[in-house]
């Protein structure tokens, strides 16, 4: 995977699942367009200065991602991706 998680940042989780969607590792759309929305979710709330709404956001989208993980995610990318949330997720002090 080409995904920069060495940016611990919510627009660098963005990009990552863009990635995948569009190569593919995310097969139903709808699925990515949830994740996606989750994330803008936690942009906003980060925007407003709000960071514990934020997590809460991240938590929300690694628990849409273990869902569908060897289900409509490849797994390695769903490991990927929970794992570049975490970092996010701990960046903000969660």
């Amino acid at each position: 995977m080409q995904c920069d998680d060495s940016m611990n940042t919510i627009q660098s989780l963005r990009d990552c699942v863009q990635q995948c969607s569009d190569m593919g590792y995310i097969e139903n759309k709808g699925v990515a367009r949830a994740l996606l929305s989750e994330l803008d979710a936690a942009q906003a709330a980060l925007d407003r200065g709000q960071p514990a709404v934020a997590i809460a956001d991240l938590q929300a989208f690694v628990q849409m991602v273990n869902a569908q993980a060897g289900v409509t995610i490849v797994q390695d990318h769903a490991d990927h991706m929970v794992m570049h949330a975490q970092m996010v997720i701990q960046g903000l002090g969660g």
